[in-house]
């Protein structure tokens, strides 16, 4: 049985969280790319084809059920697991499809532990 590491695709506006995540994800032994815009992140589930997306649900002038569409439905492959992050409450977010949500200010233990879950978990099913 081959393990291939887990790729996340990281998207958040702010530039010291997106690195701070980033920075935890990579210690983690995860494969991390960052998007700060709607532009990259659709660049990049094209050429990074991630398995996780730690989606920030604040961005602004981002149609969430577009970019979920897109997300969602990839080229070739399985969909990636969507945890979408937010400093509000859920109601905003409700017609958003998220399998995961966490609550800003992020625990970087609790996101890091989430995605490593949902990785084995991805990989017992494969």
């Amino acid at each position: 049985m081959i393990l291939l590491t887990p790729r996340v695709l990281l998207v958040e506006d702010n530039s010291v969280l997106r690195n701070l995540y980033y920075r935890s994800l990579l210690s983690a032994g995860f494969a991390v790319m960052s998007a700060a815009n709607e532009a990259q992140i659709r660049e990049l589930l094209a050429e990074f084809r991630p398995s996780i997306v730690l989606l920030d649900l604040d961005l602004p002038t981002v149609d969430y059920t577009d970019l979920m569409s897109v997300i969602t439905t990839p080229a070739s492959g399985q969909p990636p697991v969507v945890i979408g992050v937010s400093g509000r409450d859920r109601d905003h977010i409700a017609n958003i499809p998220v399998a995961h949500f966490l609550y800003k200010p992020v625990s970087l233990i609790t996101m890091t532990q989430l995605v490593r879950h949902l990785a084995v978990t991805q990989s017992d099913e494969a």
